[in-house]
């Protein structure tokens, strides 16, 4: 993935489509979210406008087994950090980023679980 010309900073994202994929898949699901929160908050709760992006990152971050307790976190991760974006232009990375940090460790401690 070539991102010469994207104007974007990317808050020392290492290079390597297997990184910035999921990274940039995350912040389009977190101004989904950021859209979807606002849209209930005004009574639209009934929309269907949700990007369901998240299988799609779960895999590309690694993730085999989708239970739903790992649907719960992410969403979780989502919803905490959506409240971070601020202006409809721009792309959250840095709390993208943050969240896509936050799912490798919970690969890692589920790989640790499943060993034990």
């Amino acid at each position: 993935m070539n991102l010469q010309y994207l104007n974007s900073d990317l808050y020392g994202i290492p290079e390597g489509a297997e990184i910035q994929i999921p990274v940039f898949l995350n912040a389009a699901d977190l101004k989904s979210r950021k859209l979807i929160n606002g849209l209930t908050g005004i009574g639209c709760d009934n929309c269907f406008c949700a990007s369901h992006l998240c299988d799609l990152v779960l895999v590309l971050t690694g993730f085999e087994d989708h239970p739903n307790e790992l649907y719960d976190f992410y969403f979780d991760l989502l919803d905490h950090d959506c409240e971070k974006v601020t202006h409809e232009n721009d792309l959250p990375i840095k709390e993208a980023f943050n969240i896509y940090k936050k799912l490798k460790v919970e690969q890692q401690r589920l790989l640790n679980v499943q060993t034990v």
